[in-house]
């Protein structure tokens, strides 16, 4: 029986149902079928619009009933499913019609709750699909609250409800994006309440002794809409509000969103207000970022260079040597190699040795100093090892790369990693073809030597030996 004939008897309710289960599965067919929409549908102007609604309703409360879970490995898949409909949504039907596009784009977003609780979404793809349609829903609202200025809805009753119903906080930008739709006076009156808000909750915290030092739900709840508030006005003072009302004596990282909010509204008085606070002593490493980025962004590159020299000067480590070495020009690079070719060779830390030699460029004595002290670097992360064994390649320093295969196959066969046995192989016969140009190993042991103790270490690993082609037992 052929497709048409199976189709002809069926309901128009059936084929509407149908095609909702199929759309947004699979982009080539949602472009048939939009392509049907637009030309068959349209082409009579008869019920085009509702039609396509139609079906992208029944798409979504498919999305809303379904009990399927969805993986980790499905969850890009699905948010591309997602993120189609959501596009079909603001292209297609809010071209026809805003309003009913926003209607859409709600009852998409009363989807999160039911999918949000089905899925592993450790990517963020998810969740991420449902901050694009919060911001999709403002974009909406605005056309139009413009375009039907006699329209009766309380939008900031709807803003709301989205910032109350955000357990999973997809909906984190309905606020601070809020300036889309909102006016400021109306973002003010939200600020009004939520200040309000913290005060009550705090109140009766404080009434209630056994809830004194609980965590407040209520409180940080109307704390984090005064904060979007204040992003959304870019107003610091309001900022600072919304987190002193609860700490009058902020910690560490409440002063950094603080100093990174006067920094965003080139407030660089009140940044160093919270630079200049006495409870950075714990936290001395965050504090010297944050002041550098205050003095960068005051243009003061100088006095951002100078405190570069005189943290290298007092620890000449790698963090510190990359920080001036980015800001050095040529003569101040050239004192610098020196000083890491006086220091690094000797540094009591292996790994800074070998990159603040790479980073001067000076590959040949990093090579050495790798080879000569090869026993301390057994413990390093692979991930280094691997970056030093494609620069020595490179620049054909062969002993330097021989330790660095050796590292890295020691490393896996150590720990037993059968799942890399085959790049554990690769490593091996890279040893192997080497070690037939290599003639001198000294102070290394030799070729046959080192491939001896991995036999008598590891021989009962047959499937490295299998995948290596090679003997796990010494002739």
């Amino acid at each position: 029986m052929s497709i048409e004939k199976a189709l002809k008897p069926l309901k128009k309710q059936q084929l509407i149902n149908m095609l909702a289960a199929v759309y947004g599965i699979y982009g080539d067919i949602d472009d048939i079928i939009e392509r049907h929409l637009a030309v068959d549908g349209m082409s009579d102007n008869m019920g085009s619009s509702a039609d396509l609604q139609q079906v992208v309703l029944w798409q979504i409360d498919e999305l809303k009933t379904s009990h399927e879970y969805i993986d980790w490995k499905s969850v890009h898949d699905f948010s591309c499913r997602l993120q189609s409909l959501l596009i079909d949504i603001d292209t297609l039907v809010r071209e026809q019609n805003p309003v009913s596009a926003l209607a859409l784009t709600e009852a998409f977003l009363e989807t999160c709750e039911s999918i949000m609780n089905r899925c592993d979404d450790s990517s963020g793809d998810i969740g991420e699909v449902y901050r694009e349609a919060i911001d999709q829903w403002l974009d909406t609202a605005a056309q139009i609250r413009a375009e039907q200025t006699d329209t009766k809805i309380d939008w900031v009753a709807k803003v709301r409800f989205y910032f109350d119903n955000n357990d999973y906080g997809c909906f984190d930008n309905i606020i601070r994006h809020g300036a889309l739709l909102l006016s400021d006076d109306e973002l003010t009156q939200l600020a009004w309440r939520f200040e309000n808000n913290i005060k009550k909750a705090l109140l009766q915290a404080r009434s209630d002794k056994s809830e004194r030092f609980n965590y407040n739900p209520s409180a940080a709840h109307a704390s984090i809409g005064l904060r979007s508030v204040a992003e959304a006005l870019e107003d610091l003072a309001m900022f600072e509000k919304a987190t002193l009302l609860q700490s009058p004596q902020p910690n560490e990282l409440q002063m950094q969103s603080l100093i990174e909010f006067a920094l965003y509204t080139e407030n660089y008085e009140r940044a160093q207000h919270w630079l200049d606070q006495p409870s950075w002593s714990a936290e001395r490493g965050l504090h010297k970022k944050l002041t550098t980025q205050l003095l960068l962004e005051q243009g003061k590159i100088a006095e951002v260079k100078e405190n570069f020299r005189k943290d290298f000067a007092t620890t000449p480590s790698l963090v510190n040597l990359l920080c001036y070495w980015e800001m050095a020009d040529k003569k101040e690079r050239k004192a610098l190699r020196q000083t890491v070719l006086n220091i690094a060779p000797n540094n009591e830390d292996i790994g800074n040795a070998i990159e603040m030699l790479l980073l001067v460029n000076e590959e040949k004595l990093a090579a050495t100093t790798l080879v000569t002290r090869a026993a301390e670097i057994a413990t390093f992360h692979y991930s280094h090892v691997r970056d030093w064994l494609s620069v020595f390649k490179q620049h054909k320093d062969k002993l330097a790369a021989i330790v660095c295969y050796r590292t890295l196959l020691s490393d896996i066969l150590d720990r037993g990693r059968s799942t890399a046995y085959h790049h554990a192989a690769d490593y091996f016969n890279a040893l192997l073809t080497l070690d037939k140009t290599q003639k001198a190993y000294q102070p290394l042991i030799s070729g046959q030597a080192y491939i001896t103790e991995l036999q008598a270490k590891h021989w009962r690993k047959r499937s490295f030996w299998a995948a290596a082609d090679y003997s796990n037992k010494s002739e």
